[in-house]
This record gives structure tokens, C-alpha cells and sequence, in this order.
């Protein structure tokens, strides 16, 4: 099974979820050709991938929004009309115009296989009737990382049969189980919230629960790794609720200092408003922390409410610091449940684990072609 592999490789981080998806493919035993326009968007990734033993293609002008259709599509038609793949896997829009304009150039028929995070983002909006007219034209294959989008997205007229439910995964080696028994020898609790530092991560109201926990006498102490354009707000509302004591600002971490982190804390949080299957609670979870978690899309799919973490409804303050409570007060508990979270990860969401998923079904939909 040969795989051409296409992300804009922007905006997305150190060891982003689709280049952790690549590498499960991998390893499951597929020849995986990671797309690239030649530039390394994130310090890092390029080498991060090439540690995978990916094959790295350059695609000049490919994920360039500048470049024009024609020019980004060309570069694949090019290296098409040299190379042959079972899939082309991409992870957006643009791209999947690109990639079905180069095969138009060379007349050929690919089986595209697209990865969607958020179908409210192409089902509204500007460009709305663009992007399901293309989906209706062209008819990949899409998965979808959480069971809710994919009901959503099986409503579109013919593409019910087409729709797969693939969740997001982790790199358990490297976000591996720790053992935390030493840590309930320290009284103050130590949180942490892996998040960008933006207004739907619901950092505000947090902390305005984190003041009430301090003025009730709670010992505790809250770490904030990551960036966002709300670092200053943040930072000074810590300083208005006078939480300074409790509540440090770490910015932004390779994933080996974030394990250290993971490794010093008790608990979890992750009080998103609007979430698309977080990544950061696949990780926490990896690691044997429990988490208590706002529910949010995707977080059922990864967490099972009162065995694996707790889960609560999107702005119940009470009930969401009645667990971290339950959690604060029960070093057992905590245990318990981080122990089941970690077991859950390795079981069923290890990218190795997803690549197998995920390599079934492309052998699902070449078998599938070639009987047509």
C-alpha cells in the first residue's frame, strides 16, 4: 500500500496529530510519502518526520494560498505522472481541489481519502455551497475523528456509505505511563492545562473557579504551558484575582519538557468552551493523569465518564469543581482512574492502533475499486 500524504504543515505545532497519523500508517505497514512545499512552517517538524522514516516529497507551491490553483495543482500532477499511489490522503478544501485538479491534468482516477476535524467550519459560512458542491462532484472518502461529525456529515446526499469514524492518537511511547505514587507525599495539588492561550479555551472562567478553590484554603498550584493571543489578558487577570501564587504562565514547550510536567502533576483540566477531540487529553491520559474534562466534541469518544476521567456540561461550574474535588481529595481515586486512562490509550488509541485502523480502510476501499 503506497500513500501520498498531504497537510499544509502551518499553524499546527510540534508533532501535530496528522503527522502522528502518517507515522501509524507507517508502521502499520504502509510506504507513506509525507507531502511538502519545501518550507518548514514549524521549527522541528521537518526533522520529527524524517525520524518517523518518512519519505519527504517537495510539491513546490502546492500549499502556497498564493501560488494559484493551476500552479499548486501542477506540482502534483508532475510528480503523479512519475509515481504511482493506492491513496492520496489530504486534510483539507484546498488541498482536495489541488489534488483532484492534478489528476484531471494527467486523467487519472485516485482514491482521496480526507481527514475532517469540523464539519460546522465547510457547512456554513462563506464558500459553504462551494465546498459541498465539490464534496458531492469529486466523492472521497472522509474520515471523521469524532462519531458526532460523522452522523453530520453521512446527511449529505450520497456520501453515507463514504463516511469513516477514525478518532485522533497518541504517541504512547513518547507520552508513557508514569508513575505518580511518590507525588502524594507533597500537599499542595498540582494542576495543569495544555492549551492555547484563546477565548474559547475558557481560560477566564477557570480561573474564576481556581479563586473560589484558594479562598476556601485549597493548596494548589495551576500550570499553563502554551501561547495565544490572550497571554496578557490572562496574565493579568491572574493578577487582579490575586492568584499569582497559584497560577504560573509557562508558554510554549517542546513535548519532552511538557512530559516533565505531565510527570510532576496530579490532575488534569481541560475546561475548553469549543473543542474539536482534543489531542492535549489524549496525551494527559496517556500518561496516567486523570483528567476533568468539559464535554465538549470528541471528548466521549476519548474519555469515559467516572472510569477513564469526568466529564462535565460546558459552563456547570459546580459540577466540574465537584470532580476536580473528588480528585484533589482522593489520591486512590486518582490513581484508579489515571491507571484505566493510560490502559485505554494504549489499547485503543496508540497511533499504532490508529494507523491499523486506518490502513484497514484504505484496503477496504482499493478492494472496493478494483471490484467496480
Amino acid at each position: 500500500m503506497k500513500v501520498l500524504y498531504t497537510c499544509e504543515w502551518a499553524g499546527h505545532g510540534i508533532n501535530p496529530p496528522w503527522l502522528q497519523y502518517a507515522y501509524g500508517i507507517h508502521k502499520a505497514g504502509a510506504s507513506v510519502f509525507l507531502a511538502t512545499s519545501g518550507q518548514e512552517y514549524e521549527p522541528g517538524t521537518l526533522q520529527e518526520a524524517k525520524d518517523y522514516d518518512l519519505s519527504i516529497v517537495e510539491l513546490p507551491g502546492f500549499f502556497d494560498r498564493w501560488s494559484g490553483f493551476k500552479n499548486a495543482a501542477r506540482s502534483m500532477a508532475v510528480w503523479l505522472s512519475k509515481n504511482s499511489v493506492d491513496i492520496i490522503h489530504c486534510q483539507g478544501f484546498r488541498e482536495l481541489y489541488h489534488i483532484t485538479q492534478a489528476c484531471r491534468m494527467n486523467r487519472q482516477k485516485q482514491q482521496i481519502v480526507m481527514v475532517d476535524r469540523n464539519p460546522k467550519g465547510w457547512t456554513t459560512g462563506f464558500g459553504a455551497v462551494k465546498r459541498i458542491a465539490l464534496i458531492l462532484r469529486e466523492k472521497p472518502w472522509i474520515i471523521s475523528c469524532a462519531q458526532l461529525h460523522r452522523d453530520k456529515l453521512r446527511r449529505i446526499p450520497g456520501m453515507a456509505n463514504r463516511i469513516a469514524f477514525i478518532p485522533n492518537g497518541v504517541n504512547t511511547d513518547k507520552f508513557r505511563y508514569v508513575d505518580r505514587s511518590s507525588n502524594s507525599n507533597h500537599h499542595i495539588i498540582r494542576l495543569i492545562y495544555p492549551a492555547r492561550l484563546e477565548l474559547e479555551k475558557g481560560h477566564s472562567s477557570f480561573l474564576e473557579l481556581c479563586k473560589d478553590l484558594a479562598i476556601d484554603g485549597r493548596q494548589f498550584e495551576l500550570l499553563l504551558p502554551g501561547l495565544g493571543t490572550l497571554e496578557e489578558s490572562i496574565r493579568n487577570k491572574i493578577e487582579s484575582l490575586d492568584l499569582t501564587n497559584n497560577v504560573k504562565l509557562l508558554g510554549r514547550l517542546p513535548w519532552k519538557q511538557l512530559l516533565e510536567l505531565y510527570e510532576k502533576c496530579d490532575i488534569g483540566v481541560f475546561p475548553s468552551l469549543s473543542e474539536i477531540t482534543p489531542k492535549a487529553v489524549l496525551e494527559m491520559m496517556s500518561t496516567g493523569l486523570p483528567v476533568v474534562a468539559h464535554d465538549v466534541v470528541g471528548i466521549r469518544d476519548e474519555m469515559e465518564h467516572g472510569k477513564t476521567g469526568y466529564i462535565a456540561p460546558v459552563g456547570d461550574k459546580k459540577l466540574f469543581r465537584s470532580y476536580l474535588e473528588l480528585l484533589m481529595d482522593n489520591p486512590d481515586i486518582r490513581r484508579a482512574i489515571g491507571d484505566a486512562a493510560s490502559a485505554e490509550m494504549r489499547a485503543h488509541f496508540s497511533i499504532e492502533a490508529i494507523g491499523k485502523q486506518t490502513l484497514a480502510l484504505y484496503n477496504s476501499i482499493c478492494m472496493g475499486s478494483q471490484k467496480s
